[in-house]
């Protein structure tokens, strides 16, 4: 028996996805996500419309050359997805399916209401679907496609071109909520679905980062403008012997030797105020299990934060230090 057979058609729908997702959005782990949530919303939204043409076929009769261009662009996600697994464009995706979603919303409403047609609000949503691309050129676009549409279908009604509401048949006006329900339900799955990687990235990554401070063996700091210690990996724990907490804030500075302290100090005023890298070597005093204590030989470098404080405690410059005694 197939090992298939042991599993239900949302897990092999995904095995299938996975393989159509092209090479090159491998090489970063959130862009891959980004490719298999596209291809597999759009896919699956596309297949949809075709699965249920018969039944359209069925319940609504015979078909117009209108309603027959709305089904088209109902079924346009399907090669859209295609178009991305094959090329691995998804910028290029994006743009297709923002195009092809405003011209469907403009077709129907053309002959559903112009402008008092509801099938205009759909537009609103065209900028949301492009955002989840990541690029902000690509959300611009869409929210200019997405006017567009709407001053095309405001022109014509205003010039009265366009037909009277009468004139459109249930059937298409049917096609609105259809339309509204299929693209904001694959809108949320992607979100969902970007939203679950994007978490599971950063997990991954905070173990990966946790896994390096507590395994390196150098001391990394991180300071404030006056030297203050507001993170500390736990190397110090082994290097110096003292816990995490005894270094933060002013205490590193307090067991250094007295006549060490003016170097210190200029050493992480230097990496702050002049953006330098700055090298400095200290005694530091250890207390030992005999209350004696010790002084050890600390070499540190100290270079500024280029991005700012990633912590939120106002450091500004971040420092190596390891055992030189």
């Amino acid at each position: 028996m197939s090992e298939y057979s042991h599993q239900g058609p949302i897990a092999l729908f995904d095995r299938f996805v996975d393989g159509l997702v092209h090479a090159r959005a491998a090489v970063d782990p959130l862009e891959w996500r980004r490719h298999r949530a596209f291809i597999a919303a759009n896919l699956f939204a596309g297949l949809l419309a075709l699965g249920l043409l018969p039944v359209w076929l069925v319940l609504a009769g015979p078909t117009g050359f209108v309603e027959a261009v709305a089904l088209v662009g109902l079924a346009a996600p399907a090669p859209i997805a295609l178009y991305v697994s094959q090329s691995g464009r998804l910028m290029v995706g994006h743009l297709m399916s923002t195009a092809a979603a405003a011209a469907l919303l403009a077709w129907i409403a053309a002959f559903t209401g112009g402008l008092g047609s509801y099938a205009l609000f759909g537009l609103g949503i065209v900028p949301m679907e492009a955002a989840l691309s990541g690029r902000r050129d690509v959300t611009r676009i869409a929210f200019l496609v997405a006017l567009a549409a709407l001053a095309l279908v405001a022109g014509l009604d205003t010039a009265g071109l366009l037909a009277a509401p009468a004139s459109a048949g249930p059937a298409l006006r049917a096609l609105v909520p259809f339309f509204a329900v299929a693209y904001t339900g694959a809108l949320a799955l992607r979100m969902e679905a970007l939203h679950r990687a994007s978490e599971e990235i950063a997990r991954k990554r905070g173990l990966h980062y946790r896994l390096l401070a507590e395994n390196i063996s150098d001391i990394v700091t991180c300071h404030t403008e006056n030297a203050d210690i507001v993170f500390v990996t736990p190397a110090v724990e082994r290097v110096l012997g003292v816990r995490a907490d005894t270094i933060r804030g002013d205490g590193l500075f307090r067991m250094i030797h007295v006549a060490d302290r003016p170097a210190y100090l200029t050493a992480v005023s230097e990496a702050v105020r002049r953006g330098l890298t700055a090298e400095v070597e200290f005694r530091l005093r250890v207390e030992t299990d005999d209350g004696r204590g010790r002084w050890l030989w600390l070499e540190m470098r100290c270079r500024p934060l280029a991005e700012g404080d990633p912590l939120g405690g106002g450091a500004r410059a971040v420092a190596v230090t390891r055992d030189i005694t």
